[in-house]
């Protein structure tokens, strides 16, 4: 298996990704970790990249131009081998293009590139997906981070004055997951107050979907 690649930023803030799905690994800030640890017992995962599909496609197959081909849920980029195109100290290029094994699942030639950069206390990511063939390339993309909390002191219980703050207020309700991750069209409530969510163990029974969120952005926040 390839070596992983190590960034580190000027303030001693580092970065580890592998090569497999270009997966961030580790993010580590003045000596703390803020990537979930891979633990196979809860999540084998870090930070998976998604495409060309986010999600669970019906049947585990998705139709093009009349013909029937499977996929997987989230796609196969997290799955498969990148490249590296550039590196420096504190930046990596990677890339993913077709190949026969891709074009059984996906007809289509295509150009992703994850580019990651650590900055003072920070994690930056670019994604591009070029289409270097004739026709329309359609395509999913997600990012799956995993964040372990509390980070320091406090306590994971309702009410430990974690949360997460969306840019805007949001809708107080998500749609039930059905069986093989596919959404269903009824909805159940959940404890957003505006554009605030309180976290608790109890919130992670399953995916949290916004439909149509209003946020571009959003923030962890701590007790006080």
């Amino acid at each position: 298996m390839p070596d992983p690649i190590h960034l580190k930023a000027a303030d001693g803030t580092t970065a580890t990704l592998t090569l497999a799905g270009a997966e961030p690994v580790s993010w580590r800030v003045g000596g703390t970790e803020y990537l979930w640890s891979g633990d196979p017992e809860h999540w084998n995962r870090h930070a998976p990249w998604l495409f060309p599909v986010v999600g669970a496609s019906a049947g585990g197959m998705v139709r093009v131009d009349g013909r029937t081909y499977p996929m997987a849920q989230h796609g196969f980029a997290r799955d498969l081998p990148f490249a590296v195109v550039e590196r420096t100290d504190e930046a990596v290029t990677l890339r993913l293009t077709e190949t026969a094994e891709t074009l059984a699942h996906y007809p289509f030639r295509f150009r992703l590139d994850i580019t990651a950069r650590v900055r003072p206390a920070g994690l930056d990511f670019a994604i591009a997906v070029h289409n270097p063939g004739e026709t329309a390339l359609p395509y999913g993309l997600g990012f799956h981070p995993a964040f372990p909390w509390p980070f320091a002191g406090g306590t994971r219980a309702a009410g430990g004055g974690y949360a997460v703050a969306f840019e805007r207020a949001e809708r107080a309700s998500v749609p039930e997951v059905g069986p093989g991750g596919l959404l269903l069209r009824e909805e159940r409530p959940i404890r957003l107050k505006g554009n605030v969510l309180p976290l608790d163990p109890a919130l992670f029974t399953e995916a949290l979907v916004f439909r149509d969120a209003l946020s571009r952005t959003m923030r962890f926040t701590g007790p006080g």
